[in-house]
Parts: C-alpha cells; sequence; structure tokens
C-alpha cells in the first residue's frame, strides 16, 4: 500500500489535501473494510488516526431568524395569521 506521500508524487491534484483529508477519503472509497487504525499505520498517517468529523453545518443568521418567525406562525390547528414583520 502506497504512503500518502506517495499518492501525491503520484496524484499532485492532491497536494492541497491534509494528511487526515487524504486519508479520510481513500480509507472510505477503497480500504472500508480494514480497520482504521491499520490503514492509517500502513499509509504513514501519524498515531494511525481515525475518521475526521464532519464539520458542524453552521446555518446563516437569516435563517435561522426566518425558521423562528415561521414556526411562531404555526399553531396546533393549522397555520394562524403570519407573524407582523419587524421594525
Amino acid at each position: 500500500m502506497p504512503s500518502l506521500a506517495e499518492i501525491r508524487q503520484k496524484y499532485p491534484q492532491y497536494q492541497d489535501l491534509s494528511d487526515q483529508a487524504l486519508a479520510d477519503g481513500l480509507y472510505r472509497k477503497h480500504y472500508s473494510d480494514m480497520p482504521r487504525a491499520e490503514f492509517g499505520r500502513k499509509v504513514g498517517l501519524s498515531g494511525g488516526g481515525s475518521l475526521a468529523a464532519a464539520p458542524a453545518a453552521r446555518v446563516p443568521a437569516i435563517w435561522v431568524a426566518w425558521l423562528a418567525s415561521a414556526l411562531r406562525s404555526v399553531t396546533l390547528a393549522g397555520i394562524s395569521q403570519p407573524p407582523p414583520a419587524a421594525a
């Protein structure tokens, strides 16, 4: 199994990925049948590495405000009158 450095040498388009991101992608696509720690050691990832957590989704404040406003207009019986516009 090639190391991360060897993969980057052969595929320069992966130069901008961190070791963790590259290893995660390779593991998910080609090596998911192997224990993650063993895969990490074989490709030269320090400590064997674990799959990186996906970044938390960040919801823009305007969407949160819109959703809160929309939810305030909903009643158990259905939809009530729209909330008054913010001043």
